[in-house]
Formats: structure tokens, C-alpha cells, sequence
């Protein structure tokens, strides 16, 4: 072998060899890639998953507690209501137990059945509604209708269009709109047809005439 040939044959050996060592760099570093590729794919996966239930546990959170604050505002409304009920159920009680004049004859006095009122029950009510009523007039105006003055002393009369006034005052504070106005004159049904009202001192038979006309008249 001449010394070309022989020259010739080392730098086909060294190129090669050279290129077979470029191969080589290339699959391990593409390997490389592939593992970290691997693993950053998996903590993203895992970050993910892990990111996707602190979400769904947080909502599942507010769900909760979005349910218990509206169960606890549903109690507080029915506490509320019943107390404002209750309330009007015993203004009516009251005002079976003042004077009602019969404007069909002139001096007369309506006789109605009266309802008995316990003071201890007044008591519980003004107690609810201060506890549950957001505002004070529903209060103020529960003390009228049952004939106390801010001065602490009994009312001479009570005012029917307080009691309108009152139920107003009790729309308002549970939601339900707007006031709703009423003829004063029909403001709380004194007595209707049918229901045995009788005035005893002038006309004993009052209660047997059925007079609608007469019956209507009742209402103050």
C-alpha cells in the first residue's frame, strides 16, 4: 500500500468514526429531550390533577356553604313571618274588644264577639319582632295597634288605618312590595253576613233580619 492509499484509509476511518459519534450525540440527546419531555409531561399532569381538585373541593365549599346560609336566612324569614303573624293575630284580638259604632243607627253600638287577650302573649310577640324585624316600625306600629302610646299609657281609640298601616309596615319587611291602599272605611271587617253579630240594646232581632244591606254597614 502506497503512503496516499494508506493516508487515504485513516481519514475515511477517522470520518466515519466521527460521523458514528455525531449518531450517537444525537440519540442521546434526543433521548435526553424524550426523558425530561416524560417527566415535565408528568408533573404538568399531576400539577393539573392536583389543581383540579383544590378547585372542586373549594366549590363544593361555597356550595356548602351557600346551603347553610340560605338555610339559616329561610329560618330567620319564618321566624320573622310567623312573629309578624302573630302580631297581626292579636291586634285583631284587640280590636274585638273596642267599641264599634252601627252608622245605620245613629248611637248604637255594634255587639261583637269579643276574644280574649293575654298580655304575657303581647309580650312574646314584641319580644319576637324586636329580635327578628330589621326595622323598628313594624314594632312602633304593633303597640299602636294594640293601644299603647309612646308615652307607655293606654290609647283612648285605636285608629283602623293603623292597622292598614301595620300590614304595610309587615309587606315591606318580609319582600312582599309595594304598600297596598285600602279604603279606610274597609280597613279591618268588623262583622259579616251570616256571623251572629247582634246589637241587644236596640234591636234584639238583628241577628234574625239577614239585612245585607244592614250587614255591610257593619264594616268600619
Amino acid at each position: 500500500m502506497t503512503f496516499l492509499g494508506a493516508l487515504q484509509s485513516i481519514v475515511s476511518g477517522g470520518a466515519a468514526g466521527a460521523l458514528v459519534g455525531w449518531f450517537v450525540q444525537q440519540l442521546l440527546a434526543e433521548r435526553l429531550r424524550a426523558a425530561i419531555q416524560h417527566e415535565y409531561a408528568t408533573k404538568l399532569e399531576s400539577h393539573k390533577a392536583d389543581l383540579q381538585g383544590d378547585l372542586a373541593r373549594a366549590l363544593e365549599s361555597m356550595r356548602r356553604e351557600s346551603a347553610e346560609r340560605e338555610r339559616l336566612n329561610r329560618e330567620r324569614w319564618d321566624l320573622k313571618r310567623e312573629a309578624c303573624l302573630a302580631a297581626l293575630n292579636l291586634v285583631d284580638k284587640v280590636l274585638t274588644n273596642v267599641p264599634w259604632e252601627d252608622r245605620t243607627r245613629p248611637g248604637a253600638e255594634l255587639r261583637i264577639a269579643r276574644s280574649p287577650v293575654d298580655p304575657t302573649e303581647a309580650r312574646d310577640i314584641m319580644n319576637r319582632l324586636i329580635l327578628t324585624c330589621d326595622d323598628p316600625t313594624v314594632v312602633q306600629l304593633f303597640l299602636t295597634c294594640i293601644g299603647l302610646q309612646e308615652s307607655g299609657a293606654g290609647a283612648a281609640s285605636i285608629d283602623p288605618g293603623d292597622v292598614q298601616r301595620l300590614r304595610n309596615a309587615v309587606r315591606s319587611e318580609l319582600g312582599f312590595g309595594s304598600d297596598l291602599e285600602l279604603n279606610p272605611n274597609l280597613s279591618w271587617i268588623v262583622a259579616v253576613h251570616g256571623d251572629g253579630v247582634v246589637d241587644t240594646e236596640h234591636n234584639p232581632h238583628a241577628a234574625q233580619q239577614g239585612d245585607a244591606a244592614d250587614d255591610a254597614s257593619r264594616r268600619r
